[in-house]
């Protein structure tokens, strides 16, 4: 049976949380103090998201759908990696890279015996869970099991180098990775592409709201964005890239090329923006279907970085249902190999001032550019926490900090 809903769920949830210790989570809506501070975002220790993460379990885990079925992100290795549990005896299944493969990945899983689990771990299994597809609910399910699971390899060598890998590598490598816990889903119910889940015996939590197309705070949010210094110093990176891409290409054309372009008047050199990038250069579009709107003033003979190759920033806006508390997330990248371009992700909170709402920024530490699935008030402290296709995002002082995150090697693809 669900726990109620509303303020009663939250109650009982807050003397949860009050037995625990939390600092931060204040199941009444209040936030902490000192958010309005922060005029520009600053870099911490990535390990204090983990000392603020969210204190049940159960509150939200990452999900996702493999070829054997539903995952929940439970927990990081870390303890594994301390030799706690004993993974010598837990089957072992690999998945290995198909031959010739440019950037071979080895996937490797251990399954866990709940019985030499600590019981943060081993109270999962049996677990009735709820899965989200973004904001939507998608279905319900139980925990069956749980395992250890890494993937490693990519662009970067496998921990084992260059030898043919052995049984206890492949269990050396799952140390290093996440839990996870596989889902059952109830009979008759087609989950789909899940995100996200909670315990089911948690409240319903709330869940941010997406305003109409056009809503004005997006263009604020992108002129915010483009204001920032960390924006401009990506601009001046990007400009270094495509002169010193120019210069390279003019030293290696021939002599003659270089001749007939001085007799046409023009010096090799003097553009260091293709005719196609230049083109580029005059719009940005907003997530949503927004008509074209002007790029940043003074771009000068360079294009803005975040425009190059028609791309545009990915605006979205995210409003707390209960105490309209409202984010907005900006996100670009561009360009990869060996073609310049930035990337770059930032969260403003919107806050109440004299002469309008006011964006303060927040860098969000995220490896994926492809723009947030749901913003969900998880513990009901009243601050929406950030989802992703990588990872789970929590408010931690001037940073959106990645809480939970599936391992996943870096491939560049080029």
């Amino acid at each position: 049976m669900r726990t109620p809903g509303g303020r009663a769920g939250w109650v009982l949830l807050a003397a949860a949380l009050a037995a625990l210790g939390c600092r931060r989570c204040s199941p009444s809506g209040g936030r902490d103090g000192g958010a309005d501070a922060a005029a520009s975002p600053a870099m911490e220790d990535a390990s204090v998201a983990r000392r603020h993460s969210l204190a049940l379990p159960g509150l939200l885990s990452l999900a996702r759908r493999t070829d054997d079925g539903l995952e929940l992100f439970v927990s990081p290795a870390n303890a594994f990696s301390e030799g706690k549990v004993d993974l010598a005896s837990g089957e072992l299944s690999v998945v290995r890279p198909k031959p010739g493969a440019a950037e071979p990945i080895w996937e490797v899983a251990v399954a866990l015996d709940p019985d030499e689990l600590p019981p943060e771990l081993s109270r999962w299994v049996g677990q009735r869970v709820v899965l989200y597809r973004g904001a939507q609910r998608a279905c319900a399910g139980t925990v069956t099991r749980l395992t250890l699971w890494n993937m490693v390899g990519g662009s970067d060598v496998p921990p084992w180098g260059e030898r043919a890998p052995s049984e206890a590598d492949f269990r050396d490598a799952a140390r290093e990775g996440a839990v996870l816990a596989r889902v059952d889903p109830d009979e008759r119910q087609h989950c789909g592409d899940v995100s996200w889940g909670r315990w089911e015996i948690l409240p319903d939590p709330e869940i941010g709201q997406v305003p109409p197309e056009g809503d004005p705070l997006a263009r604020r949010a992108l002129e915010a964005f483009r204001a920032l210094p960390e924006y401009a110093r990506v601009q001046r990176d990007f400009e270094a890239a495509m002169a010193d891409s120019v210069s390279t290409a003019a030293t290696e054309q021939p002599d003659e090329a270089i001749g007939d372009d001085e007799e046409d008047g023009e010096e090799a050199g003097d553009s260091a923006i293709p005719a196609s990038a230049a083109a580029d250069a005059g719009t940005v579009r907003l997530a949503g279907g927004a008509d074209p709107q002007p790029a940043a003033p003074d771009a000068g003979a360079a294009p803005a970085w975040d425009t190059v190759g028609g791309a545009a920033p990915k605006v979205q806006i995210f409003r707390h249902p209960q105490n309209g508390h409202a984010l907005a997330t900006v996100i670009a990248q561009t360009g990869g190999c060996s073609s310049p371009g930035g990337q770059l992700a930032v969260v403003f909170e919107v806050l109440p001032g004299a002469g309008g709402p006011r964006l303060v920024p927040h860098l969000l530490a995220t490896d994926s550019y492809a723009g947030i699935l749901a913003a969900v008030d998880a513990d009901g402290d009243g601050e929406l926490e950030l989802i992703d296709d990588l990872s789970a995002f929590q408010h931690v002082g001037d940073q959106y900090w990645s809480t939970q995150e599936f391992p996943a090697p870096y491939v560049s693809g080029c």
